[in-house]
Parts: C-alpha cells; sequence; structure tokens
C-alpha cells in the first residue's frame, strides 16, 4: 500500500535579512544570502504546492518583511485560498501593515524571544 500524503503546508524562507542580529537565532539571521530567491522562484514555489493540494503557506526568514515583495507574494498565495502565516519579530509592523495583513486573513505569528528574563518582560 502506498500511504504517500500530500504535506499540509509549505515553509518559505524568503530571507535571510533580518535587523535584530538576535544571540539564540537559529537560522543566523543578519544580512541577505548572496542566493536568495527571486520573486518568481517563489511564485512558481507557490504555485507548484498550490497544485499539489497544500493548503498552508508558511513565510519566514530572517525578517520576511524586509522583503519589498512580499505583498504580492501573500496575494498570490491567497489567490489560491491558501492560508498564509508569516512568521515575524513584529520589529517593522505598524497600522498599515497590520491592516493590510488583517484584510488579506494572514496570520501572524510574532516572536518575542529575549535573551534575559528583565529583557523578555
Amino acid at each position: 500500500m502506498n500511504y504517500a500524503t500530500i504535506p499540509s503546508r509549505m515553509y518559505i524562507d524568503v530571507t535571510n535579512q533580518c535587523p535584530l542580529h538576535c544571540l539564540h537565532c537559529c537560522t543566523s539571521a543578519g544580512e541577505p544570502a548572496a542566493d536568495e530567491m527571486t520573486t518568481r522562484e517563489i511564485l512558481d514555489c507557490i504555485h507548484q504546492g498550490a497544485q499539489m493540494g497544500i493548503c498552508h503557506v508558511v513565510f519566514s526568514g530572517g525578517e520576511p518583511m524586509l522583503r519589498e515583495d512580499l505583498a504580492e507574494l501573500i496575494c498570490y498565495a491567497r489567490s489560491f485560498n491558501l492560508h498564509v502565516t508569516l512568521l515575524t519579530s513584529g520589529v517593522l509592523m505598524g497600522d498599515k501593515e497590520a491592516a493590510f495583513f488583517a484584510t488579506l486573513q494572514v496570520r501572524e505569528n510574532i516572536f518575542v524571544d529575549l535573551v534575559t528574563e528583565e529583557s523578555q518582560d
């Protein structure tokens, strides 16, 4: 018997760039990687994932909000009726961005991971 299943979600690290340079960062984010995917490559991944039957795409990084084409990527994913989650530090989130994400029903997972108990508070 073939028990192969379709993944329910696809994670795309859209950039390695991040303004925070946290010591505990699991991706060692900071500067953009030299070989980051182009807009077209990411759109192709989303399209292929939708054709496979995934139902959820997660944009992460680094800090995905540093991608100038993030709105285009989100709109494209939503055009396939995919659920979208944004993994972000939230430092670039303003009212305009929050309203845009709410309009497109984007879930934001905002991480607040600090080094000491005092800075976490």
